[in-house]
């Protein structure tokens, strides 16, 4: 196996050659993207003679990387097998090197598409295209065999949400001082940080199950010309109930007025299109209570990168804002309590 990059001095030439096993001559190397990710990776297009890639490479601070081994080693084994011929970016190569954590994938070049954009939030028609595009994925992999061996309360472990919602006000403050948690929010904290395995384990690791992106909002989403969507960033892959993803993609990535408008026929038609794919047995009702019962992952997700993440730049700080005011106001919409989590 080659070498693993750390850094873009690693992308060359001789190292693309190698994996792709095709002559490439000369590489041109540019870091895109604005800011890293939640699992701190880099992005750098490679431009040779005819051909681009994207590759995708683990965060080069050991100690960051580390932490993040089980994302990558999860998404390098999305690429190799899960996520084949679903809309997703072609993999050219991907590898893990479990003594180090570090992974490396090379990825199909979506310059030609138009990114999300997560702080002006989603349009009803691009939300519709990323809702199809989840729908076609868990229709994919519902109840499968290959579903089994992925986890649907992993990042419990790996990110300890119960030690962050102490530390989460006063994180908050430093960077949105003006923003205020009303008690109803802070008792749902309370209640998850008490109980987020049983929480997340009923909704989560009780089928019906299927392949899970579990952060799914706008800035992991490209759209091609003719308006579908195709769905990035892997390494929070998981198993659980697919609905959970729709609700994720509403609550982060639309203005609170707009999915005000749409989530129920969203919703609805997330679900036509599962009954459509052959899956039955999974009613709307439960749909939609499972609907609502997705903001756990949407509640920990954003409390988890206010605390890990570094949010000093204006952007970071724009788009926690951003974030927050769509969870809160969801919140609120479908007054959401510890009882209802519970129940």
């Amino acid at each position: 196996m080659a070498g693993l990059p750390e850094g873009p001095e690693g992308l060359t030439a001789a190292w693309v050659s190698d994996v792709l096993q095709r002559d490439v001559r000369s590489v041109t190397v540019t870091r895109i993207g604005e800011d890293e990710g939640f699992t701190g990776g880099a992005l750098f297009r490679l431009q040779a003679e005819s051909s681009s890639w994207v590759a995708k490479l683990s965060p080069s601070d050991a100690p960051m990387r580390a932490t993040f081994a089980a994302a990558n080693r999860r998404e390098v084994m999305f690429y190799t097998g899960l996520g084949r011929g679903l809309p997703v970016p072609d993999c050219a190569y991907c590898a893990f090197d479990p003594d180090t954590g570090a992974s490396v994938l090379l990825l199909q070049d979506l310059a030609a598409f138009r990114a999300g954009r997560f702080v002006d939030g989603l349009s009803a028609m691009e939300t519709r295209s990323v809702v199809a595009a989840l729908a076609d994925i868990h229709a994919r992999w519902w109840n499968a065999p290959q579903v089994a061996s992925l986890s649907g309360v992993d990042l419990l472990d790996e990110f300890d949400f119960a030690s962050c919602w102490p530390a989460y006000p006063n994180a908050l403050a430093r960077i949105l001082p003006d923003m205020a948690l009303p008690d109803r929010f802070l008792a749902l904290g309370d209640h998850l940080a008490a109980n987020a395995k049983v929480v997340f384990g009923a909704l989560m690791e009780q089928g019906p199950c299927t392949v899970l992106h579990r952060d799914c909002q706008a800035d992991n989403v490209m759209f091609a010309s003719d308006g579908s969507a195709r769905i990035l960033d892997w390494q929070i892959l998981g198993k659980g109930r697919g609905v959970y993803d729709v609700a994720y993609v509403l609550i982060s990535s639309l203005q609170p007025d707009l999915r005000r408008q749409i989530e129920r026929d969203v919703v609805q038609t997330y679900h036509r299109r599962l009954l459509a794919a052959g899956i039955a047995g999974y009613g709307w009702d439960q749909c939609w209570r499972d609907y609502t019962q997705s903001v756990i992952g949407k509640f920990v997700i954003t409390v988890l990168a206010t605390v890990l993440l570094n949010n000093d730049t204006d952007h970071k700080r724009t788009w926690r804002r951003a974030d927050l005011d769509r969870l809160l106001a969801f919140c609120v919409d479908h007054a959401m309590t510890p009882a209802l989590l519970a129940a």
